[in-house]
């Protein structure tokens, strides 16, 4: 396996200095034959898409960038198990899920079933939920929520995961999850008001 086994961020350059097209098929073939330079070339080509899903699930930079070396060194040691019938992408995307997942529960998060609220009020359309969240501008308010909270909002909102399927995968229950998310939204609209309150205002007007 490639050198170090950590990946840090500061190995990565832009993508624009891989010469020519790339053969993503190739290039997985070639990393399923431990070429540490296919390894290389396939972490620095999909470091970005697989830092701005992390972005959203750790609470800062030190976790974000774990939440990534964990990503990739799974992608490596179980490339074999990824079926080049199906697109690499979405696979990625699954195992870096999964990573994050899996690096909140080792800091023992629990889930606690609360009081449903009003924040749908503001928040009813989900779209603009994503293309709020999407800007790097507005991470640092998503990163203010709770782990549990953001992690929950992460499923719902960019995952299209419904609360039965985030039930199964956290183990708790679907009314846990729907309080989670309701609470999540309040807390963010809090945030929104104090910190952003220009763009509050628009919501606001938008849903009156």
């Amino acid at each position: 396996m490639w050198a170090g086994n950590s990946f840090p961020a500061l190995l990565f350059f832009p993508i624009n200095s891989l010469k020519g097209d790339i053969n993503i098929k190739l290039l997985i073939e070639q990393v399923k034959c431990s070429s540490e330079a296919a390894e290389y070339k396939l972490f620095r080509l999909f470091y970005p898409y697989v830092k701005s899903i992390c972005n959203r699930y750790g609470a800062g930079e030190q976790e974000s960038q774990e939440m990534v070396n964990d990503t990739f060194l799974k992608v490596f040691r179980n490339i074999d198990k990824y079926d080049p019938e199906f697109e690499f992408k979405p696979w990625l995307r699954k195992v870096c899920i999964n990573c994050c997942l899996s690096y909140n529960k080792k800091k023992f998060i629990t889930y606690t079933a609360l009081e449903p609220d009003m924040a749908n009020q503001v928040w009813d359309d989900q779209d603009s939920i994503v293309e709020y969240f999407n800007s790097e501008e507005c991470l640092s308010i998503l990163k203010e929520l709770s782990p549990q909270y953001r992690t929950i909002f992460n499923l719902y909102v960019f995952e299209d995961m419904k609360h039965h399927e985030i039930a199964q995968e956290l183990n708790i229950s679907v009314g846990t999850s729907k309080s989670n998310l309701n609470r999540a939204k309040a807390k963010l609209i809090e945030i929104m008001r104090m910190k952003k309150p220009d763009i509050f205002k628009q919501k606001i007007a938008l849903n009156g």
